[in-house]
């Protein structure tokens, strides 16, 4: 039996930052509004937790942060040692998800369904965003796994990086990928490590969270195979004697093509609008961030947060720097310019 359509003013997809961050700035509003989780449980993302971008952290979060002015990075085999004007931020996703999680709890009007997930958008004009002239005036809904209809007036793709709403959009997406180790020791140093020869402009980390360490590899698949990226990273925790054994490898896939934030009553953010930084992979404060754009848009606060903006304009010189870089493909090239980085951001601290 067909079950009855029901309605929200906003139905958000995705219980990640953006779309928790959403949620909850559309808390305590006139608006109802539906926040939907495929996950029985929210925040478990794999993820190194490291935020070199600005992050205006709540208190509670900092004080669970794991932070770093002096940071390591290994070009070709010779460590640089950095000492940074701001800390490098080590948070849990996991404690993250929590925490904003908790922020909801007194929004009557914000309807959490978790374990539940969104298998097709439907549009009565089309299957597809891109088959309809006059969208906006098209009546759209979701079907979920559990059989629901919903319609809404307001459709917010806040689903990650293999995003179902991006592909209703009918955008394409460009994948990086990031693996890591879990390590159950806590190590002492931030390590940013790079080898061009065999990496290209991807790199590897590790990254000491409070109970356990973050150690991982960030690369282009289009560049470099995914056990070419492995035997780097495995070869490096070897020099540092960081024994991974027992320990799997978990990868996940992170979106870097931007296409826009709003598309008539349909925003993306997040992972799902391609906001991450290219050449980092670092999506939680850019996921924050537009998230807090999308709700502030919807309430009709039309301005573009100036550090959204500048965020924004930050990935874009990334995405070329990247590409050219990409383009030559000569690694000898390649490690000039990271010197030349390394070299640039010493010397304007010491200024």
């Amino acid at each position: 039996m067909e079950s009855a359509k029901e309605h929200f003013d906003v139905v958000i997809i995705g219980a990640g930052p953006a779309g928790l961050k959403c949620a909850e700035l559309l808390g305590g509003t006139d608006l109802e509004i539906a926040l939907i989780e495929k996950s029985e449980t929210i925040g478990g993302k794999v993820c190194a937790g490291g935020l070199t971008v600005g992050a205006d952290l709540p208190e509670p979060l900092l004080l669970e942060a794991v932070s770093f002015i002096r940071q390591y990075v290994v070009l070709n085999g010779k460590e640089y040692i950095i000492d940074m004007d701001g800390p490098l931020n080590i948070i849990d996703r996991t404690a993250l998800g929590k925490f904003q999680l908790e922020l909801l709890k007194d929004y009557q009007n914000v309807k959490i369904m978790k374990g539940i997930k969104v298998t097709r958008i439907v549009s009565d004009g089309g299957n597809s965003y891109m088959q309809e002239e006059k969208s906006a005036k098209r009546e759209k809904y979701i079907i979920t796994s559990d059989g629901r209809k919903i319609s809404f007036n307001f459709l917010v793709g806040a689903d990650g990086s293999r995003s179902l709403t991006r592909k209703f959009l009918g955008f394409k997406s460009k994948f990086h990928i990031g693996a890591h180790y879990e390590i159950p020791a806590v190590f002492e140093r931030v390590v940013w490590f790079f080898n061009p020869e065999n990496l290209g402009t991807g790199y590897c980390w590790i990254f000491p969270h409070a109970s356990f360490t973050s150690c991982g590899v960030f690369y282009d698949p289009d560049v470099v195979s995914f056990s070419d990226s492995k035997k780097v990273l495995d070869d490096m925790l070897g020099e540092f004697g960081i024994d991974y054994s027992g320990v799997p490898l978990r990868g996940f896939p992170v979106n870097c093509l931007y296409k826009g934030l709003k598309f008539d009553n349909i925003y993306l953010c997040g992972d799902a609008a391609g906001v991450a930084f290219p050449v980092t992979g670092e999506g939680i404060i850019p996921a924050l961030e537009t998230g807090a754009y999308v709700a502030r848009d919807i309430l009709r606060k039309e301005e573009m947060f100036e550090k959204l903006k500048s965020m924004l304009k930050h990935r874009s010189k990334q995405s070329r720097y990247l590409g050219v870089l990409n383009r030559i493909g000569n690694h000898h090239i390649q490690s000039f310019f990271f010197k030349l980085f390394i070299y640039r951001i010493r010397g304007s601290l010491a200024k």
